[in-house]
């Protein structure tokens, strides 16, 4: 009785490492496929874009939604409740229009990082301005997103991420109008 269930365990851990070890390989499969695409997308990603230029977001050459910086200016309204104490405040207008995405296109600071003229990430800033809206297939939405700079800055640089979760990412340098 023992040897037949030493065996039945025996049997079972082979079957269990067996089965591990599938998982790794599919898993790495998934990891060269995702590494790959990566790299078929970096020349397109090499582009700065400005204030100005729509930036199409496509999947299998189908345009999703489109996407445009407005502009770029200094705020000097402060939020009295806001304990951080900016160098500058610049306000960022953007738009996007649903053009053929079945669900509702959202963008918003979730998809921004901000860079100041001196290197600094720099985070959101409380304040007023124009909320952006999730805008079903056909429509269009625009929004500001406030960012307090650590230092004073005549630009700023933007990276754009469309997918929160991987994919390619869009650079922008921005001049403060």
């Amino acid at each position: 009785m023992r040897k037949f269930l030493s065996m039945f365990l025996v049997l079972g851990m082979m079957f269990a490492l067996v089965g591990c070890n599938e998982g790794e390989a599919s898993k790495k499969e998934d990891v060269e496929e995702i590494e790959n695409d990566g790299s078929d997308t970096k020349k397109e990603d090499e582009k700065v874009y400005g204030i100005g230029e729509v930036i199409e977001y496509a999947e299998d050459d189908d345009v999703k939604y489109t996407f445009v910086i407005n502009s770029v200016s200094l705020s000097e309204e402060r939020n009295q409740f806001e304990e951080s104490n900016p160098a500058q405040v610049v306000k960022i207008n953007y738009s996007y229009e649903n053009v053929n995405d079945d669900e509702d296109v959202y963008i918003s600071s979730m998809n921004f990082t901000v860079v100041d003229g001196g290197g600094n990430v720099c985070d959101t800033y409380p304040n007023g301005g124009e909320y952006p809206q999730a805008a079903p297939k056909g429509a269009k939405s625009s929004g500001d997103e406030f960012y307090g700079l650590k230092e004073t800055s005549t630009s700023i640089k933007l990276r754009f991420k469309p997918a929160m979760f991987g994919g390619p990412e869009v650079q922008f340098e921005l001049p403060i109008q």
